[in-house]
């Protein structure tokens, strides 16, 4: 017999295996949009974090299809520099559609988008200037791996 052939049994394994990914969906809404959210407020747009979370999610995976489709295009790897053009066009389709989603300027995604990615970098730096002190203080003396 195979596992999980009682329906009971499946949908517990389904239930349980739901319950990650429904939590993991919602810290990939709810992360993001926060520091959007904190951009919007900034330049004095009203959104909910829930609205700007899911505008970020939909921009993501519109930039990321457009652009795993330009890649599947024969031609345009041959083109000279296209490396470093591709995260310019995905940014560009990022910004529209994120402009397009929460009913902005391209300017003001712009902004919102930079003013987002410095708090982001801002906190990185505080928690890697706080766990760096922190890890530094259980390094042990170099007096006791030499006898001078």
């Amino acid at each position: 017999m195979p596992p999980f052939s009682n329906i009971l049994s499946s949908i517990l394994v389904l239930s349980a295996l739901s319950l990650p990914f429904i939590l993991f969906l919602a810290l990939t809404i709810v992360v993001p949009g926060f520091f959007i959210w904190l951009g919007l407020r900034v330049i004095d747009e009203e959104r909910s974090i829930i609205h700007c979370g899911i505008a970020n999610l939909v921009a993501l995976i519109v930039a990321t299809f457009v652009t795993f489709i330009v890649n599947l295009v024969p031609l345009i790897p041959l083109i000279p520099f296209f490396v470093f053009i591709k995260p310019i066009v995905f940014f560009l389709i990022y910004l529209f559609v994120l402009k397009v989603v929460l009913d902005i300027e391209l300017f003001e995604a712009l902004v919102v988008t930079l003013i987002a990615i410095a708090i982001i970098f801002a906190i990185a730096f505080i928690m890697l200037i706080l766990t760096g002190f922190w890890y530094i203080s259980f390094t042990p003396s170099p007096t006791k791996f030499y006898r001078f």
